[in-house]
């Protein structure tokens, strides 16, 4: 079985240098991935703010990641993305060391936009990385082995969050900030000859009008692809928001529990994803999509059903394979249908969509937990993740609408 599995990482060796010097910068940043996780309950526990109140801070910053994706989008496709990413990494570090100071709601609020506007600048930059780096059917398992190794850190980070907000929550923000500058210390130095090369032939310039960020919108299949994005987008970022706070709170488990949640999620990415996603490489992208939207829904939605940390864990293996299936055939959709000249807009777009996500699920799933409670909430999320299979699901007749009117007659 073991060699089983291992023959089925052969081809991700044979990846591009540069896709695994990108893949590790991913593992050590998210190896220090706190603050976010447990945001809600720092606001919430240790500042005295309301459910409601920790909400609004999420939404914040998600407001500040969708004004910062479409721009990042742009300055990738016009001075690369290396300078944007290490740029990221040290600005959100910097951002990261100022929040234990924030003491009230409105400072509060102000770190968290500008802690959203400095460091998710990196994840457009490193998706059009991706693009740059690989090509046809390398593509895919390159988007794979980075969201591989962005979980394998995320199994680390929450849990050792988790034990370090037991003795000081304002140790996660000063954790986090330095596995940043330590990214950024791998990315830089590794990536500059390829920076150099890359300006020494730079690629064809963009069409006029490439930077509007609107005349991506105007691409019906990305404008569709995004809006059947958005409801299960909502539900995937309740589990940095709602998801800690039932669980912690209603279900009365502990905080480690919800960190070990990570650790599932992850242990079961590293060794299903990359199997799964060299599988299902030459199936039309819809399909995964569609399959890994239903399943989110699923997971989450039988989340009103637990009463446990048993129950919690096998909710959590339900929308992890939805997650393996839906964001690996999702990114490199939209890496088909981008012009190469509108890569990093593309892709910022991309984020842009799941930055209104972030905006709406705080809001949305704080209310709905508090006013009508956990069952309502996680029936919503079911009801969501099936729209969102549904309108996956009309991408098949769409494309084959496509083809007919390009056929000759």
């Amino acid at each position: 079985m073991l060699r089983a599995y291992l023959s089925y990482w052969k081809p991700m060796f044979a990846l591009p240098r540069p896709i695994w010097i990108l893949s590790w910068c991913a593992l050590v940043n998210r190896v220090g991935t706190m603050v976010m996780p447990f945001l809600a309950l720092y606001v919430t526990k240790e500042l005295g703010f309301s459910t409601e109140q920790a909400g609004v801070l999420v939404g914040v910053y998600g407001v500040g990641a969708l004004i910062m994706s479409p721009i990042t989008g742009h300055l990738c496709d016009r001075f690369g993305t290396l300078e944007l990413m290490v740029a990221s990494l040290l600005s959100g570090a910097a951002v990261m060391f100022c929040f234990p100071f924030a003491h009230s709601y409105p400072a509060a609020l102000l770190l968290s936009f500008l802690l959203a506007v400095t460091s998710e600048g990196f994840r457009p930059a490193a998706m059009t990385a991706v693009t740059e780096f690989t090509d046809g059917s390398d593509r895919k398992p390159a988007f794979a082995l980075v969201r591989l190794m962005i979980n394998l850190g995320m199994s680390v980070g929450p849990v050792v969050g988790a034990l370090l907000v037991k003795v000081s929550f304002a140790s996660i923000f000063y954790v986090d900030g330095v596995t940043c500058v330590l990214a950024a210390l791998v990315l830089g130095p590794s990536l500059r000859r390829r920076s150099a090369a890359l300006k020494s032939n730079p690629p064809a310039p963009a069409a006029a009008g490439a930077a509007k960020w609107s005349a991506v919108l105007k691409d019906k299949r990305m404008a569709y692809f995004l809006f059947a994005l958005f409801p299960v987008s909502v539900v995937f970022f309740q589990h940095e928001t709602t998801m800690p706070i039932f669980m912690v709170r209603d279900l009365r488990l502990d905080e480690t529990i919800y960190g070990l949640c990570f650790t599932i999620n992850t242990l079961f990415i590293i060794f299903t994803e990359i199997p799964l996603t060299l599988a299902t490489n030459h199936w039309p992208q819809w399909i995964p999509m569609a399959l890994g939207a239903a399943l989110f829904g699923i997971g989450f939605g039988a989340m009103g059903l637990v009463s446990g940390a048993v129950g919690v864990a096998l909710t959590v293996a339900i929308w992890s394979l939805g997650e393996m299936f839906l964001f690996p055939a999702a990114t490199t959709y939209v890496s088909e249908i981008a012009p190469g000249n509108r890569r990093g807009l593309y892709m910022g777009m991309y984020t842009m969509g799941f930055s209104v996500a972030f905006i709406v699920a705080p809001l949305v799933g704080t209310r709905l937990l508090e006013r009508f409670g956990g069952r309502t909430l996680w029936g919503t999320c079911l009801a969501l993740g099936l729209i969102s299979t549904s309108l996956f699901l009309r991408l098949r007749v769409r494309a084959a609408g496509a083809a007919a009117v390009s056929a000759p007659g």
